[in-house]
């Protein structure tokens, strides 16, 4: 679990941040944590 900071790039969207006071993303292997699926297209925007 670590602390969610202003413009630390945590998404809104994300299931695993927890909003409030403190602000906190569980980690792989926290309790509670959820595995979301890989995101397609939001990669290296260069070609190969």
């Amino acid at each position: 679990m670590r602390t969610i900071l202003w413009g630390d790039g945590t998404r809104y969207d994300n299931p695993n941040a927890r909003w409030g006071s403190p602000a906190y993303l569980l980690l792989p292997g926290n309790a509670r944590n959820v595995v979301s699926p890989k995101r397609v297209g939001h990669g290296n925007l260069t070609r190969d």
